[in-house]
């Protein structure tokens, strides 16, 4: 279940984020962006077979994959105590995006992919409860479900594909989805 939280503690939240592995002074725009990331998963809930492994390791695991060009480095392993959704987090890398087919993976963090590797990883994840994240113009209306995108006033906004949360089984805070822009998607993934 969600945790209780009014949407104006969540925008406290969101805007003074600093977790401890960032440097003093101007946070980077992935540190900004992997800080997100990982509060995003407080006012989110995954079905309980998004965590069915099989015969695959780690089955008390919470999987963070990036996918493509890694620009956030060991950023995330700086959670690696936390628990999330009552398991303990994995990291996986995967300039390959084949890598990422066989992987039980929870968040999927899409960095630079040419059309045709963004429409095969979109299709290997259509209809599993996997959160898709990317920070490039269309990628939420693609298909993606969190855009990360600049705002004038040099924060970091996003925005969730509505349909993109459906067909995951994804739940999202309501409180999570007034701060966002919601956008459709378009009816093509070109």
């Amino acid at each position: 279940m969600f945790k209780v939280i009014s949407a104006a503690s969540l925008l406290l939240c969101l805007l003074f984020v600093h977790p401890p592995f960032l440097h003093p002074g101007e946070p980077s725009k992935e540190e900004i962006q992997a800080a997100l990331v990982i509060k995003f998963t407080d006012f989110m809930e995954w079905p309980e077979d998004a965590f069915i492994q099989g015969d695959l390791p780690c089955s008390d695991c919470f999987t963070i994959a990036v996918a493509g060009r890694n620009r956030y480095g060991n950023i995330f392993e700086a959670f690696a105590q936390r628990r999330f959704q009552g398991r303990k987090l994995r990291v996986l890398y995967c300039e390959d995006i084949n890598f990422c087919a066989g992987e039980n993976i929870q968040i999927l963090i899409v960095g630079e992919l040419g059309k045709d590797e963004l429409v095969t990883l979109f299709d290997m994840v259509e209809d599993r409860p996997v959160l898709t994240i990317g920070d490039f113009p269309g990628f939420a209306e693609k298909g993606g479900m969190i855009n990360f995108y600049p705002k004038p006033d040099n924060r970091t906004g996003f925005e969730i594909n509505l349909e993109a949360k459906r067909r995951s089984g994804i739940k999202i805070s309501s409180h999570l989805l007034r701060m966002a822009r919601i956008v459709k998607p378009k009816k093509d993934r070109e």
